[in-house]
């Protein structure tokens, strides 16, 4: 379908792309799509050391993170500089333990659990939250690693679909199991390091700091990234609205 998208805008503008994923690329066709629109390096389980650590659909979030954050640190800076996708495979059902996941993680997840007197989850609501405990440690290592590019980087954190399930969601006073099978996690990050180099940083923490306030108060969807990428991208070189 001759069709444009985010990665087409972001390729008109320079941007060199690289999708990581952990299990084959060619699922669902992802890499003929990706290829489509303007990224040429796709790196899938094939990709990557066969000793990689594994999880459920290949190789581990925590280990394509790992390879993921080494590319763009060792990679010479771009004129219009570049954009990441990971897509991570540990939270899938039926949520296999990772091989690098710490035991800290599950003395976690234990403590969460036993501090919940009405937890009434399954075995597999058990091992939904073991990964996304373990996923959140790939994220905060990510984010560690790519500490001398933190002054030019932002992040997007989200699930590609919902969970369909609403153990996940916790009542509220607007609950609805429409609503909890539609959630999925969300989130735009702007690094401490970015704010500090603005001009205007103290404007800049308000700005984020009145936008969260109304994004809260209002539904918003996937379908909304694209426009609100490019606006908060609006001033670096090669990108026009």
């Amino acid at each position: 379908i001759p069709m444009r998208c985010l990665p087409d805008l972001l390729v008109d503008a320079d941007l060199t792309g690289t999708f990581f994923y952990g299990g084959p690329p060619s699922f669902d066709e992802m890499d003929t799509f990706l290829r489509n629109h303007g990224i040429r390096e796709i790196i899938g389980q094939l990709q990557q050391p066969i000793s990689s650590p594994t999880s459920e659909v290949g190789v581990s979030d925590r280990a394509i993170m790992a390879h993921a954050a080494e590319l763009v640190n060792g990679s010479p800076p771009a004129a219009h500089g570049r954009y990441v996708l990971i897509m991570t495979g540990s939270n899938h059902a039926p949520y296999r333990r990772p091989d690098d996941l710490p035991t800290e993680i599950e003395t976690r997840v234990k403590s969460l659990i036993d501090g919940t007197p009405g937890f009434g989850g399954t075995s597999d609501d058990v091992a939904r939250l073991r990964t996304f405990a373990y996923t959140d440690l790939a994220i905060s290592e990510l984010y560690t690693q790519l500490e001398k590019n933190l002054d030019r980087s932002i992040f997007v954190f989200g699930g590609d679909h919902a969970t369909s399930d609403p153990f996940v969601w916790p009542p509220t006073s607007d609950w609805t199991l429409d609503g909890a099978h539609a959630k999925i996690p969300y989130a735009i990050l702007f690094p401490e390091a970015l704010i500090e180099k603005s001009s205007h940083p103290d404007v800049l923490r308000d700005l984020i700091s009145r936008l969260n306030a109304v994004l809260d108060r209002q539904q918003w969807a996937q379908n909304d990234t694209p426009l609100m990428l490019l606006t908060l991208m609006s001033h670096a070189p090669g990108i026009q609205l």
